[in-house]
């Protein structure tokens, strides 16, 4: 009798262990130390109170104390791009940039460095969805992508870019986040279902 229930109890014991815990996401950008990686440093340059790229990485989507912040990139109608390089190729799905007020209209290009080339990401996108509420920064300009395994981002505001109604000809970033991939299980989670699966089954066919 115990032999026959042998089987089904690795069943059991196999569907009644937790699932698999899921990492919460992190932005992968976030360096408010403003040394080492992650790092912006590969970006167009800034000017004007946009100077410092380090601030896009500073984790505020927003300021109260003055406007200047963040790094205005994009003035003369030419493609100009920000990058950020992570501190070590990982899996993200997701890239969420605040605006100083100005943001093209024209699709800007989002890629990814593998370790050997560019590649681009093709994406969906949405403005304004994230509530700033501070007195300069916003709006937000949120990319969601299948996720994609890589060390850098790329954000390029192309040649020609229109902007929205009335806002000058530039872009200027507060923040660019990179958000890591939610849909990993944690590392062992997976292997303790298999083991307990497969411990049972080996119990069983010893006992036949």
């Amino acid at each position: 009798m115990h032999q026959k229930l042998m089987l089904p109890l690795a069943l059991v014991l196999t569907m009644v262990v937790p699932a698999p815990a899921l990492a919460a996401p992190i932005n992968l950008a976030l360096n408010p130390s403003q040394v080492g990686l992650s790092s912006p440093l590969e970006s167009d340059p800034g000017w004007g109170g946009g100077w410092n790229a380090w601030d896009i990485v500073d984790g505020l989507r927003g300021y109260n104390d003055t406007w200047a912040h963040g790094l205005a990139l994009a003035w003369d109608g030419q493609a100009h791009q920000a990058t950020i390089a992570l501190a070590a190729p990982a899996w993200f799905n997701k890239v969420i940039l605040v605006h100083d007020s100005y943001h093209p209209i024209t699709p800007p290009l989002l890629d990814y460095w593998d370790g050997a080339m560019w590649n681009p990401i093709s994406y969906t996108r949405q403005i304004g969805t994230i509530p700033i509420g501070t007195t300069w920064g916003g709006p937000s300009d949120i990319y969601d992508f299948s996720p994609v395994l890589g060390s850098k981002v790329r954000w390029t505001v192309p040649a020609g870019a229109q902007f929205c109604a009335g806002c000058p000809n530039h872009a200027w970033l507060y923040e660019f986040e990179v958000w890591e991939a939610s849909n990993t299980p944690e590392p062992g989670s997976t292997l303790l279902l298999l083991a307990i699966g497969l411990v049972g089954l080996r119990a069983w066919r010893k006992r036949q």
